[in-house]
């Protein structure tokens, strides 16, 4: 069995590998109370650590380029069980952790210069979030000592020598953001 999230709904669809095709065999879908928005979330990864799954937002603007506040969430949820007894229940959200990344890059956290990535320009209204220059998160997972979790950029991308590198910036507290 393996877990799909539907990135235009905020559902989560459970599936039995062996079936092959057909219909999932259980859904969540998360609210908007739950989640703090009316919309989608754009959700683009997810990581695990324990019984905690951690699910991530894309955190950019729209194919416009037109800001979408509520792609800026994370959200966690715990999974007990296997195979078709798999449940998995809310837990919590975060909504700052795309301001927290763009302050983080602005104030030098990285220790390659205030804005060297460029996070606040990928993220203004307009601009579209792709590679090289947009602000997008596309993959989420976590460290080794399960606490860490890595994000992984579609976009902005770090030019080095010419060549287009992509960005992973660590988060060293994720299991302990609330709302």
């Amino acid at each position: 069995h393996f877990l799909v999230a539907n990135d235009e709904t905020n559902t989560i669809f459970l599936y039995d590998v062996a079936a092959g095709t057909g219909a999932p065999v259980k859904t969540w879908t998360f609210t908007p109370a739950q989640l703090g928005t009316s919309s989608e979330i754009d959700i683009e990864g997810v990581a695990r650590s324990g019984d905690t799954l951690v699910w991530m937002g894309s955190h950019g603007n729209n194919r416009e380029g037109e800001v979408r506040t509520e792609r800026r969430t994370l959200f966690a949820t715990t999974i007990s069980g296997s195979g078709a007894s798999t449940e998995i229940a809310f837990v919590g959200r975060y909504t700052s952790l795309w301001q927290q990344v763009i302050q983080w890059d602005q104030n030098n956290g990285h220790g390659r210069g205030a804005n060297a990535l460029g996070l606040a320009a990928a993220a203004a209204p307009g601009v579209l979030p792709n590679a090289p220059d947009g602000f997008n998160l596309e993959g989420f997972e976590f460290a080794p000592d399960g606490t860490t979790g890595y994000l992984g950029f579609r976009g902005p991308t770090v030019d080095e020598e010419g060549v287009e590198l992509a960005l992973i910036v660590p988060v060293t507290n994720v299991l302990d953001l609330n709302t």
